[in-house]
């Protein structure tokens, strides 16, 4: 997969068909989403559609995956060429060499189409550090948060000083944190029972504990070092913050 930054003003291309590496590496797959901030303007009616928009269309498996990949091409050239608030559903489609119709079986509209590729993108590179199989655990925590780390410290260095994080490219990185936090909590034993509060509480106060944390830290904004960091939240995380609220920390011994 190869990204580019969305703006209109910035359309070159950073990273195509290479790997991210974190830490010493480079970090070779970025998305400046400076200038897509007209999506918020969209009305409540297309927001509601684009989130219903979860699953392709059903058909041949391997006809479906390669429309869907010939229309992410088809995107992803097209935001190296002009940015991605100049581009209509007519472009993509055209690139692709396929109608309207075939667009809209697979994606609701260009914002759930660039939602997929983040969410991709931020998978292959949780995928590079920790196996399918992760679990709950103080270990796999920190090396997540060790990579939400990095991923963050590469965009804000590819990126221009002026740009921000876009919440659209917020959004999809967070909900796919958190997704990856609850799948882990299921495979521990009576997880439910273990906790006062549902696991899908306990995924979303995480998920942005790790994301909000590691927005502020990779701005520069701290002198900690990623390791420090990461120690820092995952102390958080594991502990609490029960011993700087003596009234609940009594209730609790």
């Amino acid at each position: 997969m190869s990204f580019c930054c969305l703006s209109n003003e910035r359309p070159e291309v950073l990273g195509k068909e290479l790997p991210f590496r974190t830490g010493e590496g480079t970090f070779d797959l970025v998305a400046c989403l400076s200038a897509t901030r007209d999506h918020q303007h969209r009305t409540g009616k297309q927001k509601a559609r684009a989130e219903t928009m979860a699953t392709p269309p059903k058909g041949n498996d391997l006809r479906v995956r390669r429309t869907r990949q010939l229309l992410q091409h088809a995107f992803l050239e097209l935001m190296e060429e002009k940015g991605f608030s100049a581009i209509s559903i007519q472009d993509i489609t055209e690139r692709a060499t396929v109608n309207r119709g075939t667009f809209y079986a697979h994606f609701a509209d260009k914002y759930v189409l660039l939602d997929l590729l983040i969410r991709e993108q931020f998978q292959q590179v949780v995928a590079s550090k920790l196996p399918s199989t992760s679990r709950w655990e103080s270990g796999t925590l920190r090396v997540l948060i060790l990579t939400v780390l990095d991923y963050f410290q590469a965009f804000h260095s590819h990126c221009q000083p002026a740009d921000t994080i876009d919440p659209l490219f917020e959004r999809s990185v967070q909900n796919e944190l958190m997704e990856l936090l609850l799948t882990w909590l299921k495979r521990v034993p009576d997880a439910e029972k273990r906790w006062r509060v549902p696991i899908e509480t306990v995924a979303l106060v995480v998920s942005w504990a790790i994301f909000g944390a590691a927005v502020k830290w990779s701005q520069g904004t701290s002198a900690m070092s990623a390791k420090q960091m990461a120690d820092n939240i995952l102390l958080v995380i594991t502990e609490g913050v029960a011993h700087l609220t003596p009234d609940t920390w009594q209730m609790q011994h």
